[in-house]
Parts: C-alpha cells; sequence; structure tokens
C-alpha cells in the first residue's frame, strides 16, 4: 500500500543515517529479482553513491556489481562485513576498464548525465527521482524510458512507457526504467 510503501522510505532514509554497517533492503532486492527476471539480466552492474546499501549483491548474484562512494571510512565497514565489491573512490574520477550494461541510481546528489557516462551502448538505467535523476533521464535525447516498476496488491509488473507516477524530488521511490540509444563510433543511432 502507499502508507507502507512511504514508511519505508522513511524508514530507509533514517535507516542510512543511523546504520554503521553495510545493509540489504529487502525490498530492493525484489524489485532487482524482477528487473533482472523480467526485463533484463545485466553482466555487469554500477551502483555510484550507494552509501552502505549492498542490496544489488543479492538482486544480482550472478553479474559482476561494483558498488561505489566517496564518503571517507565506508571501505573499512564493507571489509569488517566482507564486501568485497566496494571501491571509494569520486565517480567523477572513476575510469573503469569495461562499460557497465546496468547503472543504479539511488538518491545521489549528482546529475544523470555524470552517473551513467560508463553505460555501454544499449544499457540500462535503474532510477528513482528523489533528486530529479530519472526526471533528467527521461528529457535527455539519448535515453528512451522503458516504464516503471510498479506494484499492485500482488506483486511487481512494469508500466510499459508510464512515467504518470514521476514528480519532480519525489519522495515515494519508484524504479524508473531507461535505456541508453545504440551509439557507434560517437554517434548516436535513433
Amino acid at each position: 500500500t502507499l502508507s507502507d510503501r512511504i514508511t519505508f522510505n522513511i524508514k530507509r532514509l533514517f535507516h542510512k543515517k543511523e546504520q554503521s554497517k553495510p545493509y540489504f533492503s529487502e525490498d530492493l532486492i525484489e524489485q532487482y529479482e524482477f528487473f533482472r527476471r523480467d526485463i533484463y539480466n545485466p553482466l555487469r552492474v554500477f551502483y555510484p553513491c550507494c552509501n552502505l546499501d549492498t542490496s544489488p549483491i543479492r538482486g544480482f548474484p550472478n553479474s559482476e556489481v561494483i558498488l561505489m562512494d566517496k564518503e571517507e571510512g565506508l571501505t573499512k565497514l564493507m571489509k569488517q562485513e566482507g564486501i568485497k565489491q566496494f571501491i571509494q573512490e569520486d565517480i567523477l574520477e572513476y575510469i573503469p576498464e569495461n562499460p557497465f550494461d546496468l547503472i543504479i541510481i539511488l538518491n545521489p546528489q549528482l546529475t544523470s548525465k555524470d552517473l551513467t557516462m560508463h553505460l555501454s551502448s544499449k544499457g540500462y538505467v535503474l532510477s528513482n527521482n528523489y533528486h530529479n535523476n530519472a526526471s533528467q533521464l527521461l528529457e535527455d535525447p539519448i535515453f528512451e524510458g522503458i516504464g516503471t516498476i510498479a506494484r499492485n496488491e500482488n506483486e511487481l509488473y512494469l508500466a510499459k512507457e508510464d512515467f504518470s507516477r514521476l514528480e519532480p524530488n519525489q519522495f515515494e521511490n519508484y524504479f524508473y526504467i531507461f535505456r541508453r540509444k545504440e551509439w557507434n563510433q560517437n554517434t548516436l543511432i535513433i
């Protein structure tokens, strides 16, 4: 229900501030599993500005997952919990060996353009809109909007090409799905 989702998001915001160790969100894992099973199973997943959220590790168990945040002290906390997929670095300075085919954008304080610079051609983005990242992607001509992961009483489903839930600075957490259009040698193919 809507009140359950709002309560979850309030708890999540306070959880991040009070949390002193990495955590897994069952709600996020459920949405990642839905994406992997029903939309696309990525090989390489990138989650910049992750803080202590390690949910993609469980949501994409057969993918290479890279978690990244520049906040001081997170590396030690991640290592204490056995999280080996974490890199403490500034996304704006990071250069991966290979591009990613899925990038997760949850509550970062950076633009979508900065966060998707290492996304492969035809790669996907899962984004919420707390800092207007989904709105930025919807307006960006190099991305196509796939839809919204929504929930009814029984299950998750893809609301194809439906962005009607999208609001500026959206507090309620929806995953909006985007796909980078194909490009070839710096030329965008539309």
